[in-house]
C-alpha cells in the first residue's frame, strides 16, 4: 500500500510538469498579491498520543478540535511545481477497511502568469487527458473526481515541503489511534459525567445531612444551656433553702433561749407574787387597809357617765335622718354595734326612728367603752402585753354557784390587781405620767377616727364640736376605770347578750327614764346602758355574793319603721 502511494505521488509530479508546459497560453485570473503562510502540521500533544489522562478531567471538545486540525494538516500536504510555482495538494481519504486503504490525490493548478499561446493550451489538454486516463474514477474508486479539486493559496518558491512515506504512515496510524482514543475518551467522559452526577448528588445529600446535624447540634447546645440554667436555678434555690434552714436553726435556738428565759421570768414572777401576797397579808395583819371607795361614790361616777352619754346622743343624733344609710363595717362597728341586737340587723331599723336612734347610739358608745377602756389600763399608758397578762391571770369560775375554791381564787386575783395598780400609781413620777398621757391622747385620736366614720352619717348637719364632747366622755371613762382598778372589789359590767334571758327582768333591768313596761312590752329590744355588779368589800372580804350597784337600762319597744 505504501508503494502505490509513492508511485501515485511521482506520477502526479510528472503530469503536473507537462500541464505546466501546455498551459502557458491559457488566461488565468490574477494571482493573489499576497503570499499567505503555508499551514504546517502541528506537533501532537501528549494527550492525543494514547497516554491516559489521570490528573484531570479530559476536555472532549478540545480533543476533537486537535483531531480535526491534525487531519486537516496531514491530509493536505502542499508541494510546489518547480516551473510554474503552482501548489499541489495531496488529500487523504480512508476507507472503512485499513488493508484496502488507498491514497487519493486531488490536483489543483493555479498559476501567476496568463496563458496566451495555443500550444500551451494543447499541452494542458494533453496532460489532463493523460491524467484522466490514468486516474479515472472508474479504474480507481479511491481517486477523487476533478470536481473535487480545490485551489490553495500560493506559497513562495523555495519553501516546498511534502511528507515522506514514514511520516505519512505515522500520521495515518496516529489518526487511527486518535480516533480510538477519542472514542475511549468519550466513553470515559460519560463515566466521568455519571460519577460527577453521583458525586454531586452525594454532596447534596451530605450537605443536607450536615445541615441537619448542625441543627441538631444547635438544639443540643440550646438544651444543654437550658439544662445548665435549670441546674443553676436549682442550685440557687438549694443555696437559698440551705441559708433559710440555717437561719431557721438560728431562730429556733434563739426562741428556745427566749422560751427558757421567759420560763425563768415566769418562775421569778410567781416567786415574787407569792412574796408580795405574803407581804400584803402581813400589811393587812398590821391594820393597813386597801384603797377605799364607797358604793355611793362608785354609783355616782357611773350615773354621771350615763347622763353625759345620754346628753351627747340627744344633742348630736336626734331629729330626722335619711332612711337609707350606708355604714362601713370596720372593727369597732362589728364589735360594738352588731351585738346590740344579738347579731341581727334590727339596729338599722332603730336608727331610722328619731325617738329610738338616741338609744341605739348610747348602747353603741357604752360597748365602745367596755371593749376599749375598761380593764385596759389606758390611763397608765399600758401596752397590749399588759392587757394580755391581765386577761391570762384573771380567774373565771366554771361552775355556778361558785365553790369555795373559786371564791378564794377570785379574791386573791383582785387583791393582786388592786395592789399592783396601787404600786404602779405610786411609782409613776412626772415623766411617766406625761408619757402615759401622751399615749392616751394618741389612742383617743385613733379611737375617734374609727368611730367617726360611721357616726358622722347619723348627723344632719355634721357638727364639728361633737369630737370634743366625745373626747370628754372617753376621759371620764378612763378616770372611772382607774378608780375601779385601785379598789379590791370585783366590779363587773353586765349586758343583755344571748346568755341572758330576753324577757324583761325587773330585778336586773329598768326602762329609760324610770318608766315601767306595759303588758305588750315584755321582751327586751336592746340594752341602752349596761348594769353594774359588785363582788367583795373594800376590806378584801365578802366575795361569796354579788350585788347590783346599777340595773341595766333597756328598751322594750319594737322598731318604729314609719
Amino acid at each position: 500500500m505504501t508503494t502505490d502511494r509513492t508511485d501515485s505521488r511521482e506520477d502526479l509530479d510528472d503530469d503536473h510538469q507537462q500541464d505546466c508546459d501546455e498551459t502557458e497560453d491559457i488566461e488565468m485570473p490574477d494571482a493573489p498579491t499576497t503570499e499567505p503562510t503555508p499551514r504546517r502540521p502541528r506537533k501532537l500533544d501528549n494527550r492525543s498520543s494514547g497516554v491516559p489522562l489521570r490528573d484531570k478531567k479530559p476536555n472532549i471538545h478540545e480533543m476533537e478540535e486537535q483531531v480535526i486540525q491534525l487531519a486537516r494538516t496531514y491530509s493536505g500536504a502542499n508541494t510546489h511545481c518547480p516551473n510554474c510555482k503552482a501548489t499541489v495538494t495531496h488529500t487523504q481519504s480512508s476507507s472503512s477497511s485499513h488493508e484496502t486503504h488507498r491514497a487519493s490525490i486531488s490536483v489543483a493548478v493555479t498559476t501567476e502568469r496568463h496563458i496566451k499561446s495555443g500550444p500551451e493550451k494543447d499541452k494542458v489538454s494533453e496532460a489532463r487527458s493523460r491524467q484522466a486516463g490514468r486516474s479515472s474514477p472508474r479504474s480507481d474508486p479511491h481517486v477523487a473526481s476533478t470536481s473535487q479539486y480545490r485551489s490553495l493559496p500560493e506559497i513562495p518558491a523555495g519553501d516546498e515541503w511534502a511528507p515522506s512515506k514514514e511520516e505519512y504512515e505515522g500520521v495515518e496510524q496516529k489518526l487511527i489511534n486518535t480516533q480510538n482514543l477519542l472514542s475511549a475518551l468519550r466513553h470515559r467522559e460519560g463515566l466521568w459525567n455519571t460519577a460527577e452526577t453521583n458525586w454531586l448528588a452525594a454532596q447534596q445529600t451530605w450537605t443536607a445531612e450536615m445541615n441537619s446535624w448542625k441543627a441538631k447540634e444547635e438544639n443540643w447546645k440550646a438544651e444543654a444551656n437550658r439544662s445548665r440554667e435549670r441546674e443553676e436555678d436549682q442550685q440557687t434555690k438549694l443555696t437559698a433553702l440551705e441559708a433559710e434552714r440555717t437561719k431557721s436553726d438560728v431562730n429556733k435556738k434563739m426562741w428556745e433561749g427566749k422560751e427558757k428565759q421567759l420560763e425563768d421570768d415566769l418562775k421569778n414572777i410567781r416567786i415574787l407574787w407569792k412574796r408580795t401576797a405574803k407581804e400584803l397579808n402581813g400589811v393587812r395583819t398590821q391594820g393597813q387597809g386597801f384603797y377605799q371607795i364607797t358604793d355611793n361614790y362608785l354609783q355616782g361616777l357611773i350615773t354621771q357617765l350615763r347622763y353625759n352619754i345620754r346628753s351627747f346622743a340627744i344633742q348630736y343624733f336626734s331629729g330626722t335622718r335619711p332612711k337609707r344609710i350606708t355604714f362601713e363595717p370596720n372593727r369597732v362597728w362589728r364589735t360594738c354595734m352588731e351585738p346590740i341586737t344579738d347579731g341581727s340587723e334590727a339596729y338599722l331599723d332603730y336608727m331610722i326612728s328619731p325617738d329610738q336612734r338616741t338609744g341605739i347610739v348610747q348602747g353603741f358608745l357604752w360597748r365602745i367603752l367596755f371593749h376599749e377602756v375598761f380593764n385596759n389600763f389606758r390611763w397608765a399608758g399600758a401596752s397590749r402585753s399588759m392587757v394580755d397578762m391581765y386577761e391570762t391571770l384573771r380567774y373565771r369560775p366554771v361552775s355556778s354557784p361558785m365553790s369555795s375554791a373559786d371564791v378564794e381564787a377570785i379574791k386573791k386575783f383582785h387583791i393582786w390587781r388592786a395592789t399592783t395598780v396601787g404600786l404602779l400609781l405610786d411609782s409613776m413620777d412626772e415623766e411617766k405620767r406625761r408619757q402615759a398621757a401622751s399615749y392616751a391622747d394618741e389612742w383617743k385620736q385613733s379611737l375617734f377616727r374609727a368611730v367617726d366614720v360611721n357616726l358622722r352619717v347619723l348627723q344632719s348637719p355634721y357638727k364639728e364640736d361633737y369630737k370634743h364632747n366625745f373626747m370628754d366622755i372617753v376621759d371620764e371613762a378612763l378616770k372611772l376605770d382607774r378608780e375601779i382598778s385601785r379598789q379590791v372589789s370585783y366590779v363587773e359590767w353586765i349586758f343583755n347578750d344571748r346568755a341572758t334571758a330576753r324577757a324583761f327582768q325587773p330585778e336586773a333591768m329598768e326602762l329609760e327614764n324610770g318608766k315601767r313596761p306595759s303588758k305588750n312590752e315584755s321582751d327586751v329590744g336592746f340594752v341602752i346602758s349596761p348594769g353594774v355588779t359588785k363582788r367583795g368589800k373594800s376590806s378584801g372580804e365578802g366575795y361569796e355574793a354579788s350585788m347590783w350597784l346599777l340595773k341595766m337600762e333597756v328598751t322594750c319597744e319594737a322598731p318604729k319603721l314609719s
